[in-house]
């Protein structure tokens, strides 16, 4: 998981990386990414 500060930042990252039509990598917002990081590491 990679955590960016801006939309623009996440875009270059992409863009650098060659991931543009790489389908596993997204962006999600604050609310999202602490529900999938809640999905992911949660015991009980």
């Amino acid at each position: 998981m990679n955590f960016f500060w801006t939309k623009n930042e996440f875009d270059r990252w992409v863009k650098e990386n060659g991931f543009e039509n790489d389908e596993d990598i997204y962006c999600l917002d604050i609310n999202e990414a602490m529900d999938a990081s809640y999905d992911i590491f949660y015991v009980g």
